[in-house]
């Protein structure tokens, strides 16, 4: 018998597209996977923009007030650690940025 691999959410709901997301990926709703530093950066990376929904994340909770634009920042996702800028680019609050 062989050992199953324990899923992740983001795992499991790509499995029906046949798509495995690695650790340091995002699960997009259509069953595509794409870097997790570009999820709520204020740009639509998933082709369906399930990437942008939503208001908080790792990334705006980094760079929450008394933090400024071009602060650096920190935030983890999935046991992987960025670390980036403050930043507005395209997005309404403050987000950390990776791309900077």
């Amino acid at each position: 018998m062989k050992n199953a691999k324990m899923l992740s959410r983001a795992e499991m709901r790509n499995v029906g597209g046949g798509n495995v997301c690695q650790p340091n990926e995002f699960a997009c709703a259509d069953g595509t996977c794409i870097d997790a530093s570009l999820v709520l950066d204020g740009e639509n990376n998933c082709r369906d923009g399930s990437d942008e929904i939503g208001g908080s994340s790792p990334k705006t909770d980094a760079c929450k007030p008394p933090k400024k634009r071009y602060d650096p920042c920190t935030f983890s996702y999935n046991g992987t650690t960025y670390t980036g800028k403050c930043d507005t680019h395209m997005a309404s609050e403050l987000y950390c940025s990776t791309l900077i």
